[in-house]
């Protein structure tokens, strides 16, 4: 499906005239000015004048084409009688000319989206209907103004006027509106891009697996060995130290060949273990101190002098 609707609610079916691309218009349709009013009188000053009108070229006789011709249908039907049958500009796709810019791109549901342009140099004043001028608007300088203007209401003759402004003047230039809905085409074609994505992938995973699971490299195998390596030399050196530390603590444990046997130590008594040393002919031992007794007989001093 490339193009979106027709829609038909309640009676009324609603055709869609996509805008594919963004169309050039002449930089002449720039300063090209009309009104549909008729002058009241000769020298009268003219109507509202408009810009970018879609009929520029069709009463003009010939000369530039300005709006493709989507917008000059979806225009035009402003002054259709009928009732059952509404134009609308976009569907799946909708492009501003090029000389315009996107004023408004508001959603008006939870799957359309309202899109607003005017030309690039103009003001947005707000969303209007089509057939409705007054959306786009821009502010001229004082000064004369050339336009094309009818004659009267049944002759289809339109002629080229003058009129010189001697304080600025709001122009207005012809909108165009749409609107945008989702493709569904596009949709489904993300959604196939995406399943053959995830397919590709699980085909070559295993292939990947398999490879990486083919067996070691050299460096692989190398670094091991030097790891086992460093490993025994290791324990080695913890139980070598233990097997130090443990003798080390055995011989401060063990007590001397030649000791003597430890003999507790009795008060009063001093033992002997050698014969007793001889000073000046006389044996001499040691006699621990009396214990003085409350009875004790006073010693007799000598009172000679010494």
């Amino acid at each position: 499906m490339s193009t979106y609707g027709p829609n038909t609610v309640s009676g009324t079916t609603t055709y869609f005239l996509p805008l594919t691309t963004a169309f050039s218009a002449p930089t002449a349709c720039s300063s090209l000015y009309l009104t549909d009013q008729i002058p009241a009188s000769s020298g009268a000053a003219p109507g509202q004048m408009f810009a970018y009108d879609a009929k520029y070229q069709s009463v003009a006789g010939g000369g530039p084409l300005c709006m493709p011709t989507e917008v000059s249908l979806w225009w035009s039907q402003a002054s259709s009688s009928q009732t059952t049958a509404v134009t609308e500009l976009g569907g799946y796709t909708f492009n501003c000319p090029k000389e315009y810019s996107t004023f408004l791109a508001s959603a008006a549901n939870s799957e359309t989206t309202t899109i607003g342009c005017c030309p690039s140099a103009y003001s947005y004043a707000g969303l209007y209907a089509v057939g409705d001028p007054g959306q786009c608007y821009s502010v001229i300088p004082a000064g004369t103004i050339t336009y094309l203007q009818p004659q009267s209401n049944t002759a289809l003759t339109w002629t080229t006027t003058s009129s010189t402004f001697a304080s600025p003047y709001t122009m207005v230039a012809v909108q165009v509106n749409g609107f945008i809905v989702p493709n569904p085409n596009s949709a489904a074609a993300t959604s196939t891009s995406s399943t053959s994505s995830t397919s590709s992938t699980s085909i070559t995973s295993p292939t990947q697996t398999q490879g990486s699971s083919s067996g070691l490299s050299e460096g692989a195998k190398a670094g091991i060995g030097v790891a086992v390596a460093l490993g025994v030399i290791g324990i080695l050196a913890l139980l070598g130290a233990w097997l130090l530390v443990r003798r080390r603590r055995q011989a401060y444990a063990a007590p001397p060949e030649n000791t003597p046997p430890y003999q507790p130590y009795q008060h009063g008594e001093v033992q002997q273990t050698g014969p007793p040393l001889e000073m000046g002919g006389r044996k001499e031992h040691y006699d621990p101190p009396a214990e003085l007794g409350n009875e004790q007989a006073a010693a007799e001093l000598d009172g000679r002098p010494h």
